[in-house]
């Protein structure tokens, strides 16, 4: 007999309705998925232990978002999976014209439509449509497809972005976010990078330890690297030796080339996220300024694929 199943729950906000999906498999693994913030996944737990780290804020209505300097600040929940773009990834800028690009854009605050869920033995699908339009900065229509293999503790994020209107700059990164009781110091992270380029002053002397996790320390600044690998599949895993938990994140590289590291170690906000991105989290116009950002041009669609797996490590 097949345990795996999910149900929906609606709760009312000053804004809304919100629904949330629920997923609980016969695996341990129990993960809510949010329709409205563009099927993002707001949090993860394993035999009641949580992989995941959320705000205090909670998920808010998307009409809690306004397009400011700091809009997405306002609104992040972080959970397991923020998408972060399409306009923007990395600090919140305004452009010539006075066009506001806020930090990390906009898409996790765009609602899904055409939602369809099924379930074929062990394996759990939900689809969606999100358009994102915000403002008339960009026409672009995200496809999403989560897949849980509950008999393989897998969740798989397969996402279709195309380009509906002229030649446009696409920012996209996938903010996957690991918080405390599973964080913690004891964790071990393995990431086989080409290379790491520390962000700010603060990670260029913890360089020489950048796959340690460090403590919770009121004092420290976030501790943010930039990686590069090789080969055709980005690979980083956490592992807590105490729990006997490993958490292990792919990513396809043929489109996400890249990954930011970030380590936050204020006690109320202990987070290490994991995050593949097509370009480094500089922001909109600097992406430009150095000659790494991407595009889709009109009629143009790409595939990005993230895989999380979550397993028993003895």
């Amino acid at each position: 007999m097949n345990r795996l199943s999910y149900k929906t729950i609606t709760r009312e906000t000053k804004e809304g309705s919100i629904q949330t999906f629920i997923v609980s498999g016969e695996s341990g693994i129990t993960f809510h998925v949010e329709p409205s913030r563009s099927l993002d996944i707001s949090s993860l737990r394993f035999n009641g232990i949580s992989i995941s780290y959320q705000a205090p804020i909670g998920v808010l209505h998307p009409r809690a978002f306004h397009n400011s300097l700091e809009g997405f600040s306002k609104t992040m929940f972080y959970g397991m999976l923020t998408t972060c773009g399409f306009e923007n990834t990395g600090p919140s800028c305004t452009d010539p014209k006075g066009t506001i690009y806020s930090l990390h854009g906009s898409i996790n605050n765009e609602e899904a439509e055409n939602i369809a869920v099924s379930i074929e033995g062990s394996v759990i699908r939900i689809t969606g449509t999100v358009c994102s339009t915000i403002n008339k900065m960009h026409d672009f229509i995200l496809k999403r497809e989560i897949t849980f293999e509950d008999h393989e503790n897998r969740l798989t994020v397969s996402d279709e972005i195309l380009n509906t209107s002229d030649k446009d700059q696409i920012c996209l990164m996938y903010h996957y976010n690991f918080g405390p009781p599973f964080l913690s110091d004891t964790c071990i992270l393995d990431i086989p990078y080409t290379t790491a380029t520390p962000k700010n002053a603060i990670a260029q002397v913890e360089l020489t330890n950048i796959l340690k996790v460090h403590a919770p320390d009121q004092n420290q600044e976030p501790h943010v690297f930039y990686m590069t690998f090789s080969g055709e599949t980005g690979r980083a895993s956490i592992r807590n030796p105490e729990m006997g938990l490993e958490a292990t994140l792919e990513f396809d590289r043929t489109t996400l080339p890249k990954m930011d590291l970030w380590k936050n170690l204020q006690p109320n906000k202990y987070v290490l996220a994991l995050e593949p991105c097509n370009a480094f989290p500089y922001g909109r116009l600097e992406q430009n300024q150095r000659g790494e950002a991407q595009f889709l041009e009109k009629g143009e669609k790409k595939k990005y694929t993230t895989r999380l797996t979550i397993q028993r490590n003895n």
